[in-house]
């Protein structure tokens, strides 16, 4: 059965067209977008649909056109595990694909998404012969490993910081911060107290403690299932660890 559209999400009309809207093929003209097109697939999912689960063989490569996703692992005691959070312009599952292994995350849509589904076979042969994508997938691989080590390198440094870099983190990436009508910054996407916790790796019970902290000190403010950000100085300073935690800690 097809998904019906139910967000303000605006699919393209071809995959061409989509290609063209990102970064990294800014550089190719109308004929080689046509021609990498006819090795791509475009789907529309709802939140909460799997693009590939853990253990599975890493055939596939998506590239986000819109919407959220979030990759994460399966733990011991049966829980998924939140890793990363991609979106759009971002390219998903080309580290284990490189490995030749199979996949060793989950990831599924946080919101309604517009894919783009490549098999690693046709990424390889056609679309990195473009020396502007190869580029970009480099790029693009290198910083999701140097937030990988970033978030291994930060393990020390005292809860509060991990969760204000995270969230200057999140606010500095593309189509990530939105103007909240009334003041203040929303990180634009679905962002539950247990995402947070595991993304910094803390338990519930101190995310909630210290994002109500945040609140009461008029850092932030919960807006449903969304974060808005009153004082980026000031989590921008809680991040980088200028000054002291906010007192009541």
């Amino acid at each position: 059965m097809a998904y019906t559209i139910t967000e303000s999400i605006s699919p393209p009309n071809t995959i061409a067209s989509c290609l063209a809207s990102f970064p990294v093929f800014k550089g190719l003209v109308p004929s080689e977008l046509e021609d990498l097109a006819k090795y791509c697939v475009m789907e529309i999912l709802p939140p909460g649909q799997a693009l590939f689960r853990q253990g599975e063989s890493a055939e596939f490569l998506f590239f986000i056109a819109d919407g959220k996703v979030k990759l994460s692992q399966k733990h011991t005691n049966g829980r998924d595990v939140t890793f990363h959070v991609f979106g759009k312009g971002d390219l998903v599952g080309e580290v284990s694909s490189l490995k030749r292994a199979p996949y060793a995350l989950s990831a599924f849509t946080l919101t309604e998404s517009v894919l783009l589904k490549t098999r690693w076979d046709d990424f390889i042969h056609r679309f990195l012969k473009f020396p502007c994508v190869s580029a970009g997938a480099l790029l693009q691989m290198g910083d999701f490993l140097y937030q990988a080590y970033r978030s291994k390198m930060s393990a020390a440094d005292p809860v509060e910081m991990r969760i204000a870099q995270l969230c200057v983190s999140m606010l500095s990436r593309p189509g990530m911060a939105q103007d909240e009508p009334g003041g203040g910054v929303r990180i634009n996407m679905p962002l539950t107290r247990r995402d947070v916790a595991e993304m910094v790796g803390t338990t519930v019970e101190t995310a909630i403690r210290i994002i109500r902290k945040w609140t009461k000190a008029k850092l932030v403010v919960p807006k449903r299932r969304y974060l808005v950000i009153l004082d980026r100085d000031g989590l921008q300073k809680l991040a980088g660890g200028v000054v002291k935690a906010v007192a009541g800690e």
